[in-house]
């Protein structure tokens, strides 16, 4: 009996306890200028005091993963200026940053599912919105008499725009409705003066004219369909301004650049400014020149939400890298260096991006102390002479080793390799980041049995790489560690080999097939990403983790072997294109 009293009063402590989190105020990292309140059941922020200057709000609150933002949480607070979401973060409540007057920089959570009524309304200086790819409702009035907003692209997952939901948008410009919406409320674009393009899928399957009911300055509607298509929508505007058969994105000005892989961008070349991005982009090497245009910028949210983005370069051209420009990339591993001649990096330009390890930051960059807000990287502040290090020597002026690691860091002139399992005494333990990236020359390789680690795009762009056997004592091979490298045709697996990192075959288009070694425990994601070519797949019973998207775009992909059992591969969760055998 005693025991059961002990539980009960235990159980009420703790409730109590929760009860009273839930209603004091407290101080949360990232959030300044005040205090909130947080519903530590429901995972919401339901109050906020009225002095804060800024909101980026955190994934986790003393352990809880933050899910929401409630009804009027921070409504009327004229001093915030900034919000930046987790990709936590589901729903907006209703009037939850309502006639916020100085707001003007938003980063949404990637994974937003509802903006609930007047969410947004009268925050008359936001400029750029940028709506996540996953979003379904936006609710009545949502943003209304946001007045600031240029330009609007409506995902085509919205499942329903509620009425005057972007209302009294008094410099909304142009509207692009991707394919996959189907409606949109009566009201929802009702007096907006000075919208003049209206961008409209094929998937539209009704529209209430009253939509754009005040908005009497529209000179041009695109329409994805044929005059005969559209005659079925029973639209009340002058068949003038209609064209027809358009490619909707090409309209909305997204164009192909080389060194940008997997998606589009958006680029004013007035301004020398990329100012979007597709959000399917894996690899971003921004040129120095786009279209004879000198890339002089990254503009605000241009890559934000991007979750498949591996890999930045960015050119020494850029001198402004704008709010929130890469925020939650979620995928982006790799170094990212920033050129000397970036003056200024600003607020949560880097935020939110979990597995971005290093940043190098030229001493004179004037980077804003908020620039990485939740994000754990390591700030690496560099002068004039950062790439003159002293990791190694040159042995036979060929490798560059490190004694005290074991390390190659560094080849020349890579064309057929044998590395050596020692070097002056020292066992040849693994191949560092980068080291042979991008040596066009090189055509075959060969690992000494003491080999343990391949690093991080330690042989990425090896184009004429053709054939490797991965000795027995490899335990890891790093993220995009093979990455393009377009003529591999065969890779064996031997031995002790774990782990397979981010991307680490991607884009591999000529591999046909692959049987990995007994004791793989982990391929991560994307890592055969895009090789086309392989046919088979024999995968063996200790595999533990594999990434959901490990085998997208393998496009001749027809069979593969599993070692364990029907419930083992369910549990995997893999998402595999239908006509694919397992066996």
């Amino acid at each position: 009996m005693k025991k059961n009293m002990f539980v009960i009063s235990l159980t009420l402590a703790v409730a109590t306890t929760l009860l009273a989190q839930t209603s004091d105020w407290i101080e949360v990292d990232g959030i300044e200028g005040g205090k909130i309140k947080f519903d530590y059941s429901t995972g919401m922020i339901i109050d906020s005091e009225d002095y804060i200057t800024a909101a980026y709000i955190p994934e986790m609150i003393n352990s809880v993963k933050v899910q929401g933002i409630g009804r009027e949480a921070f409504h009327n607070i004229n001093d915030l200026l900034i919000l930046a979401m987790p990709d936590s973060i589901t729903y907006i409540g209703q009037e939850a940053f309502g006639s916020c007057d100085g707001l003007s920089v938003i980063a949404l959570s990637n994974n937003l599912e509802e903006i609930d009524n007047l969410a947004f309304s009268s925050c008359d200086e936001i400029q750029n919105l940028d709506l996540p790819a996953n979003i379904d409702r936006i609710g009545m009035g949502a943003f209304y008499d946001c007045e600031a907003i240029r330009r609007l692209t409506i995902p085509g997952t919205i499942k329903e725009i509620d009425k005057a939901a972007f209302q009294t948008c008094d410099r909304l410009y142009q509207v692009t409705f991707l394919p996959g919406i189907e409606s949109i409320g009566s009201t929802s674009f009702i007096d907006c003066d000075s919208l003049q393009i209206i961008n409209m899928p094929l998937s539209f399957t009704e529209i209430n004219m009253d939509s754009f009911k005040g908005s009497n300055h529209i000179s041009r509607i695109n329409y994805e369909g044929s005059e005969e298509q559209l005659g079925f929508l029973d639209l009340e505007l002058p068949k003038e301004l209609f064209t027809y058969c358009n490619d909707i994105r090409a309209l909305d000005d997204w164009i192909e650049v080389e060194g940008i892989e997997g998606g589009r961008i958006q680029f004013d070349s007035n301004s020398g400014e990329i100012i979007g991005s597709e959000k399917t982009i894996t690899i971003a090497n921004i040129p120095s020149f786009i279209n004879e245009v000198e890339v002089i910028s990254i503009a605000n949210n241009a890559f934000a939400n991007c979750e498949d983005l591996l890999e930045i370069t960015i050119p020494d051209t850029v001198y402004t890298i704008k709010d929130f420009a890469f925020f939650s990339c979620d995928n982006l591993r790799t170094e990212v260096v920033i050129p000397k001649n970036v003056e200024t990096v600003s607020q949560g330009a880097f935020g939110y991006n979990p597995n971005l390890e290093t940043i190098f930051i030229h001493e004179d960059t004037k980077i804003d102390d908020k620039a990485l807000v939740h994000t754990e990287a390591e700030e690496i502040i560099y002068s004039e002479n950062y790439n003159e290090d002293n990791s190694g020597y040159w042995h036979e002026n060929k490798f560059k080793f490190d004694e005290k690691t074991g390390i190659i860091t560094d080849v020349k002139d890579a064309r057929y390799e044998v590395i050596p399992e020692q070097i002056n005494g020292v066992s040849v333990i693994g191949i560092g980041n980068g080291a042979f990236k991008n040596a066009t020359d090189l055509r075959s390789i060969k690992f000494p049995k003491t080999l343990k680690y391949i690093g991080d795009e330690a042989f990425s762009g090896c184009e004429h790489l053709y054939k490797i056997d991965l000795p027995a004592n490899l335990v890891s091979i790093g993220d995009l560690a093979f990455r393009d490298c377009t003529e591999l045709m065969e890779v064996n697996f031997e031995g002790g080999l774990e782990e397979i990192g981010v991307a680490a075959f991607f884009n591999c288009s000529m591999l046909e097939e692959i049987r990995f070694n007994d004791g793989l425990e982990k391929i991560s994601d994307l890592a055969f990403y895009g090789c086309r070519n392989i046919e088979v797949i024999t995968i063996p019973e200790t595999i533990k983790d594999i990434g959901s998207s490990v085998f997208k775009n393998c496009d001749s992909l027809l069979k593969i072997y599993f070692g364990g059992s029907k419930s083992e591969w369910d549990d995997l969760d893999v998402s595999i294109p239908d006509g694919i055998y397992i066996l």
